[in-house]
């Protein structure tokens, strides 16, 4: 079992996100450790879903939790066995409940977000340029972190960066991001001098590890700290910039299919649901009639 683990690691590496690699990685081992002894071909379905049920009853482990379980197995189990003898192939995925409606940030809360970060200290300036990438570029927290100061381009304000499933997409960014960039990566050789560059953008201010390359969760702690700062409640999240791209840019008068385009998304149906924020005030300026009578 523990080799035909690390075989389906280096398998999915070459398409997912290390991100994902680590988590389905997670969850294979703590099975091979609570089922020692068994060899992938051997499990059964009733295995597994004892092994699910064991997790939340004496566990205590949420719906959250038990879907990255039924994911990894799925994935497992049919890269080991034939479609006829894969084990997780009923396992049914638990319906999870958000505990809060998406964060979709108001141009004002926008605002305010930015002018949370003290710009005259090292740690607002990142904090600034941070949230103003992530907005106009529409990127993820691991993303955000992988994203490297070789690949942006200035003068055409243009940032390549490695996306969800291993994929190079190409994304714009204002005047404005620009000379918030310009201004961290003036002080960004400081924090990094004797260090060892890690190359990314973003990298850690201060701390136990500075000059560090941020990580995913590090930016989910810088993030709620800002959050607090501006005063958001009910928390702040990376994720919370996505909707924010393209609800802002479609205020902005931006064609659908341009936010399609601009936020990397595969199809509108995402633009729709990143965009639920929009209410019917939106459309005023719009209406038909406006300026028809002089």
């Amino acid at each position: 079992m523990e080799q035909t683990i690390c075989d389906f690691e280096r398998w999915l590496s070459l398409k997912w996100s290390s991100t994902t690699v680590k988590g389905y990685g997670w969850e294979l081992w703590a099975l091979a450790r609570k089922m020692p002894g068994r060899g992938p071909l051997e499990f059964r379905e009733r295995d597994l879903a004892q092994y699910l049920a064991e997790r939340r009853l004496l566990g205590g482990v949420g719906d959250s939790a038990i879907k990255r379980s039924v994911a990894a197995f799925k994935k497992f189990f049919g890269w080991v066995c034939k479609p006829s003898r894969n084990p997780a192939a009923r396992l049914e995925w638990p319906h999870v409940t958000s505990r809060r409606e998406p964060r979709t940030l108001t141009t004002a809360q926008l605002e305010s977000v930015l002018a949370s970060c003290d710009t005259s200290s090292v740690l607002g300036r990142r904090d600034c340029v941070l949230i103003g990438v992530m907005v106009d570029a529409r990127l993820r927290a691991s993303e955000a972190c992988r994203l490297r100061v070789e690949d942006i381009d200035f003068e055409n304000r243009r940032l390549s960066v490695v996306v969800k499933g291993r994929k190079w997409h190409v994304r714009k960014f204002t005047p404005e991001t620009k000379s918030l960039l310009e201004m961290w990566l003036s002080v960004r050789a400081q924090v990094v001098a004797g260090r060892g560059d890690s190359g990314t953008v973003f990298v850690s201010v201060g701390g136990k590890t500075p000059g560090r390359a941020l990580t995913a969760s590090g930016l989910r702690v810088v993030f709620r700290y800002i959050g607090r700062r501006a005063g958001l409640q009910g928390g702040f999240s990376p994720h919370d910039l996505c909707r924010t791209f393209a609800t802002e840019a479609t205020r902005n008068g931006a064609p659908t299919r341009t936010v399609q385009v601009g936020g990397g998304w595969a199809n509108m149906d995402l633009v729709q649901l990143y965009t639920r924020a929009l209410d019917v005030d939106q459309i005023d300026e719009f209406l038909p009639m406006r300026g028809k009578l002089g």
